[in-house]
């Protein structure tokens, strides 16, 4: 497994390289050869930030804490993940991520301040970013929001061949899910 340590806002020290080195090394032995780890260390203030993100096998997984020391974050990052490999321990083994079959953009805009000679308020685009979407059935999706622990996940549904929209919802309850092959009335193309 391949682990790249990467220090934010301090001074590297090779302790902690090692640390963050030998701790994620530990949990190495259940992803495939073709694995790899970045650990992200960074200060704000007085807050100490470990965040571990690791791709094997088509599954990327993420742990983030922060508290007053470091080696305590790395410790809770690392043992985030290993919580999530015991809860998905059976899925991961069959799950292999098939090869991207669309590159979705997402655009985030934003409005600009009122201005009482315009009629309108203005957006202009903050941030441009593409990726690629997976075909996933909606249990592996599922499994990939949790294990990123991300707010949504674009993905090709398996069943349908149509990209669709997972996320999580607001009061934390469950998940959503919009299915973009159900639209109608929207021109194609």
């Amino acid at each position: 497994m391949e682990i790249a340590v990467t220090f934010r806002h301090m001074e590297p020290t090779e302790a902690l390289k090692k640390y963050a080195d030998e701790r994620v090394a530990r949990i190495s032995r259940h992803f495939v050869e073709e694995s790899d780890a970045r650990v992200v260390l960074s200060v704000n203030r007085h807050h100490h930030h470990a965040e571990v993100r690791l791709n094997s096998g088509g599954v990327a997984m993420r742990g983030h804490e922060t508290s007053t020391d470091m080696y305590n974050s790395i410790d809770r990052a690392v043992s985030k993940i290993e919580r999530q490999l015991t809860r998905y321990q059976g899925k991961l083994r069959r799950f292999t991520q098939p090869k991207a079959v669309a590159t979705v953009e997402i655009h985030t805009l934003e409005l600009e301040e009122e201005n009482t000679l315009a009629p309108e308020p203005a957006t202009k685009l903050v941030r441009s970013r593409s990726f690629d979407a997976h075909p996933l059935s909606i249990d592996e999706a599922m499994m990939q929001i949790d294990l990123l622990d991300n707010a949504f996940l674009v993905f090709v549904n398996a069943q349908t061949s149509q990209i669709n929209v997972l996320y999580r919802l607001e009061d934390d309850s469950g998940f959503g899910l919009i299915d973009t092959g159900s639209v109608t009335g929207v021109p194609a193309g």
